[in-house]
């Protein structure tokens, strides 16, 4: 058996088991004779604790709660846009069927030589198709007509087209 002392590892032969001599190297591996090597175990605590760290995976208390805060703040951030994002959608959707209905009259008072009065629906009169959630209504004063427009998700609300000047009203806060 030949040892060394100092800071230069040991190297130790001792007798072999089945597999044959095994030699002994730093940080706890051996070697034998065929070649493979196998890791024993720690001989003191803290290399103990070193290799229970370095095997352990996942993320800590506070890296989570950075995560869960960061998040948080982009909710509070995202929430009332969306919530804006939709009202303005119900209200370009009145719109659009303030327009499909202009069109719907116009092809109607060519037909009959009179517009279209009263609730209107996809249809009724020809070519005017309404989306889901919008009511229109059409009142006639001696040919010319105002339409009404509301959505069933924007209640309160109402925008208006009049052929007289050909606008579009409605409130300039849209929908609440």
């Amino acid at each position: 058996m030949q040892q060394r002392s100092g800071n230069v590892n040991r190297l130790s032969i001792s007798p072999s088991n089945s597999h044959g001599t095994r030699i002994a190297l730093r940080h706890g591996t051996q070697r034998r004779e065929d070649g493979i090597v196998k890791k024993q175990k720690p001989e003191s605590l803290y290399s103990m604790h070193s290799l229970r760290l370095r095997s352990e995976s996942g993320f800590t208390l506070s890296e989570l709660l950075v995560v869960v805060a960061i998040i948080g703040i982009l909710a509070a951030i995202a929430i009332p846009q969306v919530a804006g994002y939709r009202k303005r959608g119900y209200e370009t959707q009145v719109r659009s069927d303030l327009r499909n209905a202009v069109a719907a009259q116009e092809a109607y008072f060519a037909n009959a030589l009179t517009y279209k009065a009263g609730a209107m629906s996809s249809g009724t009169p020809t070519g005017y198709n309404q989306t889901s959630g919008v009511a229109m209504t059409a009142t006639v004063v001696s040919n010319t007509f105002q339409l009404t427009g509301t959505h069933a998700l924007c209640s309160g609300v109402n925008w208006t087209y009049s052929s007289g000047n050909g606008l579009i009203a409605g409130p300039a806060a849209g929908c609440p």
